[in-house]
């Protein structure tokens, strides 16, 4: 496994943790091992990653270019569902 780049948690209805990897693909399929506790694991493409997590203030490229490990906690904003 690679350097941890970021750590994020999201405080709404659940509270969600988000870690975000510098890694390189060795496999063709990440999977989940037996005791491993994870929701999903799947390999996407630079451009996905930022659609899929935007609240990064830089971007992903920003955090896997970067040298430091980013810590953030989002909530759900005053008057959100």
């Amino acid at each position: 496994m690679g350097k941890l780049v970021a750590l994020g948690e999201w405080l709404h209805v659940s509270h969600d943790l988000f870690a975000v990897f510098r890694a390189r693909i060795i496999e063709d399929d990440p999977t989940v091992q037996p005791g491993d506790v994870a929701v999903e694991v799947r390999w996407v493409e630079p451009e996905e990653v930022e659609r899929l997590m935007p609240w990064y203030p830089s971007g992903v490229r920003a955090l896997l270019e970067g040298s430091e490990t980013v810590y953030y906690v989002a909530r759900e904003p005053s008057g959100g569902s």
